[in-house]
């Protein structure tokens, strides 16, 4: 059975509106007041760090030369790294926090930063479509298991290396003559159209989820959605171009106790309020734009256990995952050489920006930790849909894409709505500032820096930062004007 699906306006009490939005401007400020916050931690850190421990570190670093006959300046790395970096004190405290960032708050920012709303918009209707088992599907990149790899060596590799970005890392592996030039551009181009595009990603998904909540009309023939990414990232500027990875990181700690708040009163939500029957109905979108119902069993869906093939109809934008065995090894290949491939964008720079090689370990650790709560939201967050369509709401959801702010909208009281939104929109503004920073380097660092203007100034490299970032996003909004005009005239919605 095929429908189009409804449009149903999901609106937000004053008490809400008013919650999320004291919450924003408490994130601008908060982001406005890092950069005090980080020198009187750069302060104390040089006031208080204990000489005793880089001394044993280094002996330990000896040690292990002497047993395996390497020579000493490859093995003091870690203590002459940041010796190497003086002539970029400005441009090192603007991107990476000049390293004294402490590495927990590095983790929660990372946690933060990898929960951004397309993503989990995504990830609820993977596992609502295809069941428990749809969080296979997310070995691509969501499950973030590339980061065991970081945490067993990649880490400390990159924390050892000293530079700033992903590009610099190509001059250590390729030296400093042509090929190291090559190797460097190339990814500093690549990672430069990679960031623009996943700007344009979040943005898009950021401003469906927030259009869903708030009365933002069409204005000059543009689409609500597309002014609503622009208040998110407006707001999300002020602070990512005024005081760079301090900023982004300490309101990325702040957000992520928002966001872990919201998790527990879902996770709680679903606990108390859901029974599923043994048979239910769930839907799927096909590519025309209407939806169609299928019934599927509680068994069959909450399994966690891969299978070979899956039977959606051919029309459905999910008959795609019907070779699912395949599908799950090709992600898994994916996943083993993005592992030994090393970090990109903001994750390498939270592994650049580490004090050490121990801090960078620790703070995989604590990143993980913190990233595995991500799942049990979703699963609440798709149960409840589920339990809404299956009797309390009277209608199964017609998109799966929607199911988290229709479950938003219609399961959570007024108040608590309020909280879960602005925690959202938390984890859109975290993606959204770590991704345009981290970007913003590699245009300083490897573009500017290297090959146009060799002798600028700490301030001019500053101000080339501050400017790229607003650029980047710039044109990143310009593809998701052009992006959705596409997707109106295809799919005539």
């Amino acid at each position: 059975m095929s429908e189009q699906p409804e449009h149903v306006k999901l609106g937000l009490s004053w008490i809400d509106i008013t919650i999320v939005a004291v919450y924003l401007v408490i994130i601008v400020i908060v982001g406005l007041l890092s950069g005090k916050l980080q020198a009187f931690i750069q302060r104390r850190s040089r006031t208080v760090k204990p000489p005793t421990n880089d001394h044993q570190e280094l002996n330990d670093e000896e040690t292990n030369a002497t047993q395996t006959d390497v020579p000493p300046e490859t093995t003091d790395t870690q203590e002459n790294a940041p010796v190497e970096e003086p002539k970029m004190n400005e441009v090192d405290e603007y991107f990476l926090g000049s390293r004294s960032i402490p590495w927990w708050a590095l983790a929660a920012s990372g946690m933060a930063s990898n929960l951004d709303v397309s993503g989990t918009m995504i990830n609820c209707a993977m596992i609502y479509a295809l069941g428990v088992r749809g969080m296979l599907i997310e070995m691509r990149g969501g499950l973030t298991l590339a980061l065991a790899f970081l945490m067993a060596f990649l880490g400390k590799w990159h924390r050892r290396s000293g530079v700033m970005t992903p590009a610099e890392w190509m001059i250590l592996r390729f030296g400093e003559g042509r090929q190291g030039d090559v190797a460097r551009l190339s990814t500093a181009i690549t990672s430069i159209l990679y960031s623009i595009g996943h700007i344009t990603y979040f943005a898009v998904g950021s401003g469906i989820f927030m259009a869903e909540f708030f009365d933002i009309p069409d204005l000059i023939g543009i689409r609500r959605e597309f002014w609503a990414a622009i208040i998110m990232t407006t707001l999300s500027m002020i602070y990512t171009v005024a005081t760079g990875l301090s900023g982004v990181v300490w309101t990325d700690v702040f957000q992520g106790f928002t966001i872990f708040a919201a998790i527990v009163i879902v996770c709680i939500k679903a606990m108390v309020t859901v029974t599923l029957p043994t048979t239910f109905q769930i839907s799927s979108l096909l590519y025309n734009g209407t939806s169609v119902i299928q019934t599927t069993t509680w068994s069959d869906w909450s399994s966690p256990l891969p299978v070979w093939k899956l039977d959606f109809d051919s029309n459905s934008q999910y008959s795609v995952y019907n070779m699912f065995g395949i599908a799950i090894m090709l992600y898994a290949s994916k996943l083993l050489l993005e592992g030994f491939g090393g970090p990109t964008g903001y994750a390498a720079q939270r592994y650049f920006a580490a004090k050490d090689e121990k801090d960078a370990a620790r703070m995989t650790g604590l990143w993980i930790f913190l990233l595995s709560f991500r799942w049990p939201f979703i699963v609440a967050v798709c149960m409840l849909g589920i339990y809404f369509g299956n009797g309390y709401g009277g209608q199964v959801i017609p998109d799966p894409e929607i199911v988290l702010p229709r479950v938003i909208a219609s399961m959570l009281p007024v108040g608590v709505k309020g909280i879960v939104v602005a925690a959202m929109i938390s984890a859109a503004m975290s993606t959204f500032d770590s991704t345009v920073n981290a970007a913003a380097a590699i245009v300083v660092k490897d573009v500017y820096h290297a090959y146009i203007h060799k002798n600028a100034t700490q301030k001019v490299l500053i101000l080339v930062g501050r400017v790229s970032s607003i650029v980047l996003v710039c044109i990143a909004m310009l593809f998701m004007l052009a992006i959705k005009y596409v997707f109106v005239t295809i799919f005539n919605q």
